[in-house]
C-alpha cells in the first residue's frame, strides 16, 4: 500500500521519538511511503529512500505545508491515503485521512484542567482547537495512544467510538538497552522526574514533598530535567521551605543521559496532571525503578497495580509513599513494574503493523 506521511508538526523530543518510531515500523511492515513531510531540524530519516519535504517551524509554514504542499503532492503521488501524525492536518484532503492525535489538550476541555495556563498558551490552544475542528469532517479515522485519550477525544468532539482507535507507542532502543541492564541505585539516594517545564507537569508539588521526606531522610535529593528558572513556582516554594539545595536541576538531557539518571534513582516520582501517553511511566517500569505517580486515569492505564498513587496535589501522600520505598517496605515494586512492562510492551514493528492495517481499512 502506498501512503503519504505528514510528520512536519512533530517538534518536541517525545513526539519526534514517536514519529520516527512509527516511520520505522511502517517501513518494516512493508508500507510504501511515497512522500514524507518532516521538521527542517530533523536529521535524515534512516533507511528511507523516498521523497522528503522539510518544513520550517511556525504557524504559516505549517498551514502552507498542510494545505498547499501536501495537497499538491497528493494529486501526483497516487497515494491510497494520507497519514498525519501531528494532531491536525490537511483540511478536506482528496484521499482518506488517518490522523494521530498526540496533543492531550485537544482531548480535554478547559473545565477539565486543574493547573494554570498563560494567556498566550490559551490563545494558542484556541487556534489549535479551531483548526482541528475545521479538519474534523475530512478525517476518516483518528488514532490516539491511550484509552483515556480515546474517551476524552470522542466525548469532547462528538466522535463515535468506532472512529477512534488506540495504538500505544513503543520505547526506543536506548530504553530497552538500559532495561536489560536493570536499575543501579546510586549510593546517595535520590528521586527522579524526567519531564519538561510545562505547567501540567506539576513540578511545584515536589517542594513540600521533599521537605517532608527530608525530615526523616535528610540525604535524599531530587533530580529534574529542567532549569530552575523554567519552574519558578517550584524554585520559590523550595527556597521558602529550605530545600532548594536538595534539588538538582540538570536541564534538558540526551536520551542516554536521561536513562542513566533514571537507572540510579530510588524512585521515579511523576506528579503530572496531564499526559497523552506518558513515556516516563513506561521507561521507569522497563528499568524496574519504583513509580510514585499522581492518581490519574492515564497513569493507572500505564502502570496498573505496579505503582504507588497519590492525589496530584497531596504532598503528604507522595511523601508517605517515598518514605515507604526508601525504607524498603515496597521491595517488590520495581520487579512488579518490570513484569507490567513485559505484559504491555510492543515494538515499533508491531506498531507499524497496526497502523498499516488501519490505513488499509480506510482506503
Amino acid at each position: 500500500m502506498r501512503i503519504a506521511l505528514n510528520m512536519a508538526n512533530l517538534r518536541g523530543q517525545g513526539s519526534r521519538q514517536v514519529g520516527q518510531g512509527i516511520h520505522t515500523g511502517l517501513l518494516a511492515a512493508g508500507v510504501d511511503i511515497a512522500h514524507c513531510w518532516i521538521p527542517e531540524v530533523w536529521p535524515d530519516l534512516p533507511d528511507f529512500r523516498g521523497n522528503v519535504s522539510r518544513v520550517r517551524s511556525g504557524l504559516l509554514p505549517k498551514l502552507l505545508a498542510d494545505n498547499v504542499s501536501v495537497r499538491a503532492h497528493l494529486r501526483r503521488l497516487d497515494a491510497a491515503c494520507l497519514f498525519s501524525l501531528g494532531d491536525t492536518g490537511t483540511i478536506a484532503p482528496p484521499v482518506p485521512h488517518l490522523l494521530l492525535v498526540q496533543q492531550a489538550f485537544l482531548a480535554y476541555t478547559s473545565e477539565d484542567l486543574d493547573f494554570p495556563l498563560t494567556a498566550a498558551f490559551r490563545a494558542k490552544l484556541t487556534l489549535m482547537s479551531k483548526y482541528f475542528q475545521a479538519g474534523l469532517p475530512g478525517v476518516t479515522h483518528f488514532t490516539v495512544q491511550t484509552e483515556d485519550m480515546k474517551r476524552r477525544l470522542a466525548a469532547r468532539w462528538g466522535l463515535s467510538s468506532d472512529r477512534v482507535s488506540v495504538v500505544p507507542s513503543a520505547l526506543d532502543d536506548i530504553v530497552l538497552e538500559f532495561a536489560q541492564r536493570g536499575r543501579a541505585p546510586a549510593p546517595e539516594p535520590y528521586l527522579c522526574y524526567l519531564a519538561s517545564a510545562n505547567s501540567h507537569k506539576n513540578h511545584e508539588i515536589l517542594a513540600p514533598v521533599l521537605a517532608r521526606v527530608r525530615r526523616h531522610s535528610p540525604r535524599v535529593t531530587c533530580h529534574l530535567t529542567v532549569r530552575p528558572e523554567e519552574v519558578p513556582a517550584l524554585s520559590a516554594a523550595a527556597r521558602r521551605l529550605g530545600v532548594f539545595e536538595a534539588f538538582v536541576f540538570h536541564g534538558a538531557l540526551s536520551r542516554r543521559a536521561s536513562m542513566e539518571l533514571l537507572a540510579g534513582a530510588r524512585a521515579a516520582i511523576i506528579p503530572s496532571k496531564l499526559e497523552s501517553f506518558g513515556l516516563p511511566y513506561y521507561e521507569a517500569l522497563a528499568l524496574g525503578v519504583p513509580v510514585i505517580a499522581a492518581d490519574r486515569p492515564f497513569a493507572r492505564e500505564a502502570c496498573g497495580d505496579a505503582a504507588l498513587y497519590a492525589g496530584a496535589d497531596d504532598a503528604a501522600s507522595f511523601a508517605e509513599h517515598v518514605g515507604a520505598v526508601l525504607d524498603g517496605k515496597c521491595a517488590t515494586l520495581g520487579s512488579s513494574g518490570q513484569e507490567r512492562f513485559r505484559c504491555v510492551r510492543q515494538d515499533w514493528h508491531q506498531v507499524g503493523e497496526r497502523y498499516s492495517r488501519l490505513a488499509e481499512a480506510i482506503c
